[in-house]
């Protein structure tokens, strides 16, 4: 059987200082196929230069690789004209300021694939110093009571954390 496509939808807007290493740790993912959609929401800083600059390793490395320009519309209006050009059968949106675990995609699909009847995964950030990304200084999910149930999702969107 066929692997499933999976997007990654990355809004960008003047994100040169981070953007590098969030690319690096795309090359790095171990699951293909992958698709990398970044959305240049009118960034004025080296941004549109940085996304074309690694257009070629990306495609060397299996990765489907699109960069979309618009004009500043903000992170809602990044995101909707990234879902517009988004053929995965799973969806990942990440920040620029971000950047992915080795593994961390294909473990995600690999348990979707494995539990059909779940319409979606949620996944634990650690928040690093940026001066030390190799020691975590916590979990971005401490803060929310009910990380642990199966209905996470609902309480997020209710704003009950």
């Amino acid at each position: 059987m066929e692997k499933p496509l999976v997007t990654l939808l990355l809004p960008c807007y003047n994100c040169e200082k981070t953007l590098d290493r969030f690319m690096r740790s795309v090359i790095s993912e171990s699951y293909r196929p992958l698709e990398l959609i970044c959305i240049d929401d009118g960034s004025t800083d080296d941004t549109a230069k940085l996304l074309k600059n690694f257009e070629t390793i990306l495609k060397e490395s299996g990765v489907q690789y699109t960069v979309l320009t618009q004009e500043n519309i903000g992170l809602g209006g990044a995101i909707q004209t990234g879902l517009l050009h988004a053929h995965g059968d799973f969806l990942c949106w990440a920040d620029p300021d971000d950047f992915l675990l080795p593994g961390s995609v294909e473990k995600r699909a690999t348990y979707l694939l494995q539990h059909p009847a779940c319409g979606a995964v949620s996944s634990d950030a650690f928040v690093f110093d940026e001066s030390d990304l190799k020691i975590p200084l916590y979990r971005e999910a401490a803060r929310f009571s009910h990380r642990f149930e199966l209905m996470q999702f609902w309480y997020l969107l209710r704003g009950e954390g």
